[in-house]
Formats: structure tokens, C-alpha cells, sequence
């Protein structure tokens, strides 16, 4: 399979993560950025080819892993868009998913019509709520999948959830869906940081290496 020639930018996230920087600087780090996408990590000889040297602010904006250096976000990103493209993939070979219906997601490529039918009517249970009891419709097959794809991603995907999450709507008769809070305490930054290198370890474990976790540069 040729290699993926696009990768998501989030404008908003780049400019603030990158306003110290000098335009030299910028220029360096987004040439870097791309060079990851394409080889997957890089070098000492990449950065330094690159750089032009050690650049400290720079280099601050990748970790050390294996001996290589990975931009954390533009990793989690890459896989991202390979999950997408892949589901598209698979969807488009089963020629079951209609054209009005499809929307690139960059978590999910989920439809309406191909989730279970158990989802799909408690999805249609909440339609009729709107209509009865508020008038309202989804204007469009696009509007309608975006509010469909929050329901599921609140969810996690559970169908116990969705129907908790739909019912709190219709007895407090909320317009919208909202997340059930819980009173699991949000995971801290150096968590996700270790699942991520957990996940690392657990991708390389074919290749018999594993994570350096004393030997890396962390940039948050």
C-alpha cells in the first residue's frame, strides 16, 4: 500500500505550540514534522541535517525513543488518518454505505446505517423525542451524522451508555445529548504519557526492542 500523503494540521494547536520559535525555527520544526510522516521516525543525522546543528527549542518538540526522535502528536496523528483511511477502505469494498451519508471523521468512520441495530433505534427513539416533544428535526443527512457520531463517541461505543444518555435527555427534556458525568478522576498528563509508551513497547515487541523511558526528552 503506497504511503499516506496527507496527515491532519490543527492550525490553532501549531501556532501556540510554536510561538517562541523564530520563522527560522518554525520552518525547521514543520520540515521535521513531514520528514516523521513519511519515514515514520528520525535520526540524529535527520535532525542535525535539518537543524543545521542542536537546536534546543527544537529538538525540545520530540522524544527520544530507541535511539530515535518521535514527535508525539504527529505519531498519534499519522495513526489516526491510517485507522480513517483504512475504514474507508474496507467500506467502500462492502459498497453498502451511502454517498450522502458519508463524513470524514478524524476519530471514526462511523454511518447511521451500518452501526448496530440496537444503536439505530435508540437513535431513531431520540429523533421522534426531538420531533414530539421539541419540534425539531436534523436538517440535513450531514447535521444528522455529526450529532449521531457524538452520540457514539459519548458513548464509547456502548449501547448501555447511548441508551443512559439518550434517556437523561428525554426525562430532563434536554435539546441536545450530553455526556454522564462519572466520578473517575481525569487522567493525568504523565498516565497518558505512560499508556503511550506502553503502546510504543507494544508495537515494537516484534522486533524485540522496547521504550527507553530514562533516556528521552519530554515537552508537554
Amino acid at each position: 500500500m503506497a504511503k499516506d500523503p496527507a496527515v491532519l494540521l490543527y492550525t490553532s494547536d501549531f501556532l501556540s505550540g510554536t510561538f517562541t520559535m523564530t520563522d527560522e525555527q518554525v520552518g525547521r520544526y514543520i520540515r521535521l514534522l513531514c520528514l516523521q510522516h513519511q519515514k515514520g521516525k528520525l535520526s540524529e543525522k535527520d535532525m542535525q541535517s535539518i537543524c543545521r546543528g542542536y537546536d534546543a527549542e527544537v529538538y525540545e518538540k520530540f522524544e527520544l525513543v530507541d535511539g530515535y526522535y518521535i514527535n508525539k502528536r504527529m505519531y498519534e496523528e499519522a495513526e489516526k488518518r491510517s485507522k480513517f483511511t483504512e475504514s474507508r477502505r474496507k467500506n467502500a469494498s462492502a459498497k453498502h454505505m451511502p454517498k450522502h451519508m458519508e463524513i470524514e471523521n478524524e476519530n471514526e468512520n462511523r454511518n447511521i446505517n451500518t452501526i448496530n441495530t440496537e444503536f439505530n433505534q435508540i437513535w431513531e427513539e431520540w429523533k421522534l423525542y426531538k420531533k414530539e416533544e421539541h419540534r425539531d428535526k436534523y436538517k440535513s443527512p450531514k447535521t444528522e451524522q455529526r450529532a449521531f457520531d457524538n452520540l457514539y463517541k459519548l458513548a464509547g461505543g456502548d449501547i448501555e451508555m447511548a441508551r443512559q444518555i439518550v434517556n437523561h435527555s428525554i426525562v430532563n427534556k434536554y435539546k441536545g445529548l450530553f455526556e454522564i458525568k462519572t466520578n473517575q478522576p481525569k487522567q493525568t498528563k504523565l498516565s497518558q504519557y505512560t499508556n503511550w509508551l506502553h503502546e510504543l513497547n507494544t508495537k515494537h515487541e516484534d522486533s524485540g526492542t522496547q521504550v527507553n523511558t530514562e533516556n528521552k526528552r519530554i515537552s508537554f
